[in-house]
C-alpha cells in the first residue's frame, strides 16, 4: 500500500499471518540437515516433532564440536602470538646488547686518547709553571672523568658479559639485520 504525504512516498508492509505454523532451528547443523519444519497438507507439524527434536539434539552436539574447534584454533593462535612476541622481545634485547657493545667499542679509543692527552699535559713544558699540587689535583680530576667514561671500568661491561642469554643464531642474525638495514 502506498501513501502520499507532502511530497514523500513510502511503502507500508502489513504482515498477515499465513496460517502455516513453522519451527526453525537457528543453530548450526551439519550439511544436508533440515532446519525448517512447517505445517503442510501432506505432513502436519505434529508428525514432524520427533525429527525436529532429533535435529535440535544434533544441532546442540554440532554446536559443541564447532565451539571446541574454535577454542582449539584460538589456543593455537594465542600460542603463536605468544611465541612471536617472545621472539620479537628476544630480538629487541639482542639489538640493545649489540648497540651497547658498539657504544662501548666507540668509547674505548676516546678514553685511550684522553689518557694519552693527560700524560701529554703532565709532561708538557706549559705545565711546569703550575705547582705539583695543582697538577696532581687536575690529574685526579681528569682521570675521574676518564674512569667514568671507560667502558672497561664501568658497570656496562659487567652487564654486557654477565647477561644470561645463550646465543641464538636466528635471533642474533635478525637483530644484526634490523640494525644494519637501510631505513
Amino acid at each position: 500500500m502506498k501513501k502520499a504525504r507532502n511530497e514523500w512516498v513510502w511503502k507500508e508492509t502489513i504482515n498477515v499471518p499465513s496460517g502455516i505454523l513453522q519451527l526453525y532451528i537457528e543453530g548450526p547443523l551439519p550439511q544436508g540437515m533440515k532446519s525448517l519444519f512447517e505445517d503442510r497438507v501432506s505432513l502436519s507439524l505434529e508428525n514432524q516433532l520427533g525429527t525436529f527434536v532429533e535435529h535440535l539434539k544434533v544441532s546442540a552436539a554440532h554446536s559443541k564440536v564447532l565451539d571446541q574447534e574454535r577454542k582449539v584454533r584460538e589456543r593455537k593462535r594465542e600460542a603463536e602470538r605468544m611465541r612471536r612476541e617472545e621472539y620479537e622481545r628476544a630480538v629487541k634485547n639482542e639489538k640493545e646488547r649489540i648497540q651497547a657493545f658498539i657504544s662501548m667499542f666507540a668509547k674505548w679509543p676516546k678514553v685511550n686518547e684522553c689518557r694519552m692527552f693527560i700524560n701529554e699535559v703532565m709532561a708538557s713544558e706549559k705545565t711546569k709553571a703550575f705547582s705539583e699540587e695543582e697538577l696532581r689535583q687536575w690529574q685526579v680530576w681528569s682521570e675521574r672523568i676518564v674512569e667514568t667514561l671507560d667502558p672497561l671500568k664501568g658497570e656496562e661491561l659487567t652487564r654486557q658479559i654477565s647477561r644470561e642469554t645463550k646465543l641464538d643464531s636466528e635471533i642474533f642474525e635478525q637483530a644484526l639485520f634490523e640494525l644494519t638495514r637501510p631505513t
